[in-house]
C-alpha cells in the first residue's frame, strides 16, 4: 500500500496497515460529483455524462422538496367508443401537462397523444407474468400474508389476454406515468455498414422522456383487497384507496407510486372490456408545499380531503343520471364534505333519498360566501360509511342576501 500522506505526530511504531471501507478510485452510481475542468484536459465522455446526472439529481433534490402528483393538464380522454370495447379497440387521448415524482423527476408531456391500451406494456406480479410466459393454467392468487409480492414490467397488455394464467389478473390497474431515459442518435446513420472508427464522431443524445404503463392492482397487500362486482364498485375502489393512505406514516406510499406519476385507476369487466376511468382517486396535486405533520393520526392531509371531494363530483358526473336510485345504489362511502344532487333532497316534504334509516339528518341554509369555509373545516372529518348510521347535516347554499328571510324552522331535523 502506498502511503500518500504521512501521520501527523505518529505514536511509536505506529504505522497505517489499511483502510475500511476500502479506497476506491471510482463510486458508481452515486450522482453527487463535479468534474475539475482546467484548460489543456481533455473531458472524455464519462466525465460529460458525470456532470449532467450531478444537474439531473440536483433538479430531483428540488423536486422532491414539494408535493408529487400532477402540476396542471395530464388529463386521460375515453373516446366515445371505448367504454364496454375491448382493450384492442379502447382508444384514450392524454392531454399535454406536467407532473412530479415522489423522486423528484419531472415528467412532460408537451402534446396530446392518442393510445390504445392493448399498446401499454403492463407492471405484475412476477409468479403472474412467468406463468402467462409459460403458458400454465390459473394457479389462483397467493395470499403473500399482506406483503406486497415482487413485481416486474411485462409486454404489452394485449399479448397477454388470451393466456389462461392471464385470468389471475386483477381486472383494476392503474395508469402510471413512468421517466425513463433514452440514448439516441441525433443525426440519422449512414446508410452504409457501420464502421467502429466512425464511433467517436457519433453524436449519442440522452434525452428524458416517460412511458405510460398499466400497473395491475395489488390484491394481495393489506388494505387492498378488491370488492366484489356490482354498481357500488367504483366507489368501493375508491375507499380502499383513501382509507390506505389515511393511514400512512411519514414517507409511505401507494403501491404504484414508485413507479410513477399515477394518472387515472382503470378498471375492466369480467371479459376485459373497459369499464371506467377514474383520475381523482390515484391523482394528487403537485408542486404544492409539503403538508405538515397531521394531529390526529388516520386523518389524512389536505392533498387527501381535496381528492375525496373531487372523486365524488367526478364519480357523480360519469353516471347515467342522477336519479335517486340510482345515486344511492353506486354510493356506499362518502367523504365527510361533499356536493350531492339537488335530487336527493326535497325540501317541501322534508324527504332525501340518499341516507338510510337509522342517520341523525338535519338541514340548515348556508350563505354562498360562507360555503367553502365549510369545505374547509369539514374536509378533515371521518368519512361517512352508509352501512354505519351516523350523524349527518345537509346545508342549502343560499344567497348572501336571502338568509336573513328564511324561515327558522328550515333548521329542524328531517
Amino acid at each position: 500500500m502506498r502511503i500518500l500522506s504521512a501521520i501527523d505526530a505518529p505514536l511509536a511504531d505506529e504505522h497505517v496497515i489499511g483502510t475500511d471501507p476500502p479506497l476506491r478510485p471510482e463510486l458508481p452510481g452515486v450522482w453527487r460529483r463535479r468534474i475539475n475542468p482546467f484548460t489543456g484536459r481533455a473531458l472524455s465522455d464519462r466525465a460529460l455524462t458525470a456532470e449532467q446526472e450531478a444537474r439531473a439529481g440536483i433538479q430531483r433534490l428540488r423536486g422532491q422538496s414539494v408535493t408529487a402528483g400532477v402540476i396542471a393538464g395530464l388529463d386521460l380522454l375515453a373516446e366515445p367508443d371505448a367504454f364496454g370495447a375491448a382493450p384492442d379497440a379502447a382508444r384514450v387521448q392524454m392531454l399535454p401537462g406536467s407532473a412530479l415524482t415522489r423522486a423528484g423527476e419531472d415528467v412532460v408531456i408537451a402534446t396530446p397523444r392518442r393510445l390504445l391500451l392493448a399498446d401499454l406494456p403492463v407492471r405484475a406480479r412476477v409468479d403472474q407474468l412467468e406463468a402467462i410466459a409459460a403458458g400454465d393454467d390459473p394457479g389462483g392468487t397467493p395470499s403473500g400474508g399482506g406483503v406486497l409480492l415482487p413485481r416486474r414490467i411485462g409486454p404489452a397488455f394485449g399479448t397477454l389476454l388470451d393466456a389462461p394464467a392471464a385470468d389471475d389478473l386483477p381486472r383494476v390497474a392503474v395508469l402510471v406515468a413512468e421517466p425513463v431515459t433514452a440514448t439516441i442518435l441525433a443525426g440519422p446513420r449512414d446508410a452504409c455498414p457501420p464502421d467502429p472508427r466512425d464511433d467517436p464522431y457519433d453524436d449519442l443524445q440522452r434525452i428524458d422522456g416517460c412511458r405510460l404503463v398499466l400497473d395491475f392492482w395489488p390484491a394481495e397487500a393489506t388494505g387492498y383487497a378488491l370488492p366484489p362486482p356490482g354498481a357500488a364498485r367504483r366507489n368501493r375502489l375508491a375507499d380502499r384507496v383513501f382509507t390506505a393512505e389515511a393511514s400512512f406514516a411519514p414517507g409511505d406510499a401507494h403501491p404504484w407510486e414508485g413507479l410513477g406519476v399515477p394518472l387515472a385507476l382503470v378498471a375492466f369487466a369480467d371479459d376485459w372490456t373497459l369499464d371506467f376511468l377514474d383520475h381523482a382517486v390515484v391523482v394528487r396535486m403537485g408542486g404544492q408545499p409539503r403538508p405538515r405533520t397531521t394531529i390526529v393520526a388516520g386523518g389524512g392531509d389536505g392533498l387527501l380531503w381535496q381528492a375525496r371531494l373531487a372523486q365524488l363530483v367526478e364519480h357523480l358526473g360519469a353516471l347515467p343520471d342522477l336519479l335517486p336510485p340510482t345515486v344511492a345504489t353506486a354510493l356506499r362511502h362518502l367523504p365527510p364534505v361533499g356536493v350531492l344532487p339537488a335530487s336527493l333532497l326535497d325540501l317541501t316534504t322534508r324527504r332525501q333519498f340518499l341516507f338510510p334509516a337509522g342517520f341523525a339528518l338535519s338541514a340548515a341554509p348556508v350563505p354562498l360566501g360562507e360555503l367553502e369555509l365549510v369545505l374547509r373545516q369539514s374536509a378533515g372529518l371521518a368519512p361517512l360509511d352508509l352501512d354505519a348510521p351516523d350523524e349527518v347535516e345537509l346545508l342549502v347554499p343560499v344567497p348572501d342576501r336571502a338568509l336573513p328571510r328564511l324561515d327558522q324552522s328550515f333548521g329542524e331535523t328531517l
